[in-house]
């Protein structure tokens, strides 16, 4: 009986280390791809930003960005105002878009004002902070806020850097990992 408990107390270390284990391979799996879409989709669409007169202009501070891009939207590609914001109270990222036949964003309203407003469920859960900064590409560098005026593209940020950090759901504490690109806009006058 003695050998018996040994062996089934052995047995419950190496089983319960391999689920520990899978699990956080598992978590870091996930937060990787997480991270992926989050980074991949914003570079997609950034890269795409432009003003026009009359709809929103690039707006952006180091947790939210809106602005102007082409998106496919009903196997369609549709002039949209776009918007990621970082929801801290729920730590989630909120993705939203306006396609340009439905009306648009009330801008200059309080950009937080524009959380779920017509936004798709929540892009991306399980982020615990997301950071944006805006490179101008003149002596002042990198900065954390940016505003465009509606008619002038020479307002566009030559790059934006995103950075974002995805907590994993596994481990007391649950792992974290940080995230990074930078993200250049053709469009940007500044750049041509």
């Amino acid at each position: 009986m003695f050998l018996t408990a040994i062996l089934v107390g052995s047995l419950t270390i190496v089983f319960n280390t391999g689920i520990k284990a899978y699990r956080q391979g598992k978590d870091i799996m996930e937060i990787a791809r997480k991270a992926q879409l989050i980074l991949g989709q914003m570079t997609k669409e950034l890269s795409a930003a432009m003003v026009q007169e009359d709809y929103i202009p690039f707006e952006g501070s180091s947790s939210y960005v809106y602005f102007m891009a082409p998106v496919e939207n009903s196997s369609d590609l549709d002039l949209c105002e776009l918007g990621y914001y970082f929801d801290s109270a729920n730590t989630e990222i909120d993705r939203h878009f306006i396609t340009s036949g439905s009306g648009y964003f009330e801008y200059p309203a309080s950009i937080e004002t524009y959380t779920r407003i017509t936004s798709e469920p929540t892009f991306c859960e399980d982020v615990t902070a997301l950071s944006l900064q805006y490179y101008n590409g003149s002596t002042s560098g990198w900065q954390s806020t940016w505003t465009s005026t509606d008619d002038n593209t020479n307002n566009l940020p030559q790059m934006v850097s995103v950075t974002v950090t995805i907590q994993g759901k596994y481990g007391n504490p649950p792992q974290t990992r940080t995230f990074s690109t930078y993200i250049y806009l053709p469009n940007s006058t500044g750049n041509t």
